[in-house]
């Protein structure tokens, strides 16, 4: 998953121009779409949250998790300015973003140029290939860390183990397909894994064929992003929008043309993703010493931050029905189609209050 996605000359990411991975809805260019590429509702909301958590702190850094081609980075930033000079506050002094395809970061830095000039002390924006690298390099303390990402979690590598009739559980692995009817070069294989790491795994309620999912890099991920907000001298906070992991179910996925084909077709070329572990999160936010928003569902999020006053507003301001029936779409999607799926979470640090947008 990790070549398929990453490989620096035949990876998903990173040999794939922007606007063959993103698209807008189903019959648009892309493979798939993201909540920001579906409406703008989705930034705008997020950007909200972002300033009311972080209007008051000085000498702190807007960090995005794959920004993609930069819609949710543009969509913040927009916000943020209009309510700092509608309302006041105090802006990020630092825009960084964590990506690593150079033909996503070049449209990233053109979104962002739009923006940069109206946040003091910014004077671009600034990337790192990994979170490996953004924690070598930076010194949490130094600064008050916001960090946000849609869909990024669901793009780390992932390990599958399936329980067999004799109460086993078998790592599935990728093998050789050479047979001459398969329409695939490759095919799943079940083998015996590390039995230090079987051993650890929960299987509390499965019956025969169910799958448990593992992904190895999510304790450094999430220890690495929780030492970034508790190190803020004066408050941080993370911020994370997936699909969440379901105990028993399989939830690796392959995506092209915005239609679901099988994980083994075509690498490189489709779009791999997978549930994300939201309370392993929870747990390890949890250790630092953050208060943990509850696990709450993307459409409770966006209504409670007032997505729908936000939408009336967008509907008087336009201009033709052909938009409006855009708006009405985009709106539909973010709460009945992908609100129902996707889960939200934060963990702050410096706020002891009820997290806004959690109930």
């Amino acid at each position: 998953m990790r070549l398929c996605l990453s490989h620096p000359l035949h990876g998903y990411y990173t040999s794939s121009t922007p606007s063959h991975i993103f698209g807008g809805d189903q019959g648009e260019q892309g493979d798939f779409a993201t909540s920001p590429e579906i409406s703008q509702l989705f930034g705008e909301i997020l950007g909200i949250w972002i300033y009311s958590t972080m209007k008051d702190v000085d000498r702190w850094v807007l960090c995005e998790l794959g920004p993609g081609k930069g819609t949710l980075l543009g969509d913040v930033m927009r916000t943020l300015k209009k309510l700092k000079e509608k309302v006041g506050g105090k802006g990020p002094q630092r825009v960084v973003c964590v990506e690593t395809s150079p033909t996503l970061k070049h449209a990233q830095e053109q979104i962002a140029s739009k923006y940069l000039d109206h946040f003091k002390g910014v004077e671009k924006l600034e990337h790192y290939a990994t979170i490996d690298e953004l924690v070598a390099e930076e010194s949490p303390s130094d600064w008050n860390w916001l960090i946000y990402g849609n869909e990024f979690l669901d793009a780390l590598p992932v390990d599958q183990y399936q329980l067999q009739a004799s109460g086993k559980l078998l790592q599935t692995h990728v093998a050789i397909d050479d047979s001459h009817d398969s329409p695939l070069h490759f095919k799943f294989a079940s083998l015996p894994g590390d039995p230090s790491v079987v051993a650890d795994l929960d299987t509390i309620g499965l019956k025969e064929l169910d799958v448990v999912e593992l992904t190895p890099d999510l304790p450094f991920v999430a220890d690495s992003l929780g030492r970034m907000i508790s190190s803020s001298p004066d408050k941080g906070a993370v911020l994370l929008v997936d699909y969440p992991i379901k105990h028993g179910s399989s939830t690796l996925r392959a995506i092209r043309a915005h239609h679901k084909v099988h994980p083994l077709s075509l690498p490189g070329q489709t779009d791999l993703s997978s549930g994300v572990n939201f309370p392993y999160l929870c747990e390890t936010f949890s250790k630092q010493s953050l208060q943990v928003s509850p696990l709450t569902l993307q459409k409770s999020f966006l209504m409670n931050l007032g997505i729908l006053a936000r939408y009336q507003n967008l509907v008087r301001e336009s201009k033709s029905e052909e938009e409006r029936k855009g708006l009405a779409k985009g709106l539909w999607r973010l709460l009945e189609g992908m609100g129902e799926q996707y889960t939200v979470m934060a963990a702050l640090k410096g706020q002891k209050t009820s997290l806004l947008g959690f109930g």
